[in-house]
């Protein structure tokens, strides 16, 4: 059963010390309420409310979102979180690049020779 109070909890942990706002954590909160209402399921798992409030502190802020997929997914040692934070950054960087490209941002870098390998 969904738990709307245990849910703000542990956003505002994660959130703890982050230029984020009650209101951003409430928002965020009533838009993972929505989509598990508009479901087909009655009954949802926990796993899912988990992996819905993942992808909004991934989209608010990258720490909170770290903090919370620590706990949430119980790394079970520094690799497995080290692998969590690099597919963060390439995500970043895919996301950076994908912009500086639809922007132009590109041209400045059409004179740079590379070195060929024999």
């Amino acid at each position: 059963m969904f738990d709307r109070n245990k849910l703000i909890n542990g956003l505002l942990r994660a959130c703890a010390n982050r230029p984020i706002s009650i209101a951003a954590i409430e928002k965020m909160v009533d838009d993972i309420e929505a989509k598990l209402q508009n479901s087909l399921d009655r009954e949802v798992s926990s796993t899912l409310i988990g992996e819905y409030a993942m992808e909004a502190l991934k989209e608010v802020d990258k720490v909170a979102y770290v903090r919370f997929a620590s706990v949430y997914r119980q790394f079970k040692d520094i690799n497995s979180f080290l692998e969590e934070l690099n597919q963060l950054m390439k995500n970043k960087i895919r996301k950076s690049l994908s912009r500086r490209f639809e922007s132009g941002g590109f041209f400045a870098f059409q004179n740079i020779r590379m070195p060929l390998k024999a």
